[in-house]
């Protein structure tokens, strides 16, 4: 994998418990780091969803990036912020057998627009 094509800035997100005003826990996101990654559309599709009155947008992507940056191992639990978006991560692969890089497969929900 070639430095150079490693172009987007990806925080990588895990799913923790925190403590709200009341006291009670609640789910949150913690950022466990931020890394170099190749990320790439793949596809897409919109739906219309009748019962709710409104289109649901999907998407899905590839991140690329270096196995174990900043000693971080990978999880479908786990999800990618970039360009201002949210994916969850799908699967993680080692596309090569060699352990030097991962593909991350995401999944972007979009925001359901109103018909």
């Amino acid at each position: 994998m070639k430095a150079g094509a490693l172009r987007a800035r990806v925080t990588i997100q895990q799913r923790a418990l925190a403590q709200d005003a009341s006291g009670a826990l609640a789910a949150t996101w913690a950022t466990l780091g931020t890394v170099w990654a190749d990320v790439r559309s793949i596809g897409g599709f919109e739906r219309l969803a009748p019962q709710l009155d409104q289109t649901v947008a999907t998407s899905t992507h590839t991140a690329r990036m270096r196995k174990g940056a900043q000693g971080i191992v990978l999880r479908p639990s786990m999800r990618l912020l970039w360009d201002g978006r949210i994916y969850e991560i799908t699967s993680v692969l080692d596309p090569d057998n060699r352990g030097a890089q991962q593909l991350v497969m995401l999944f972007e929900i979009v925001e359901p627009v109103h018909a």
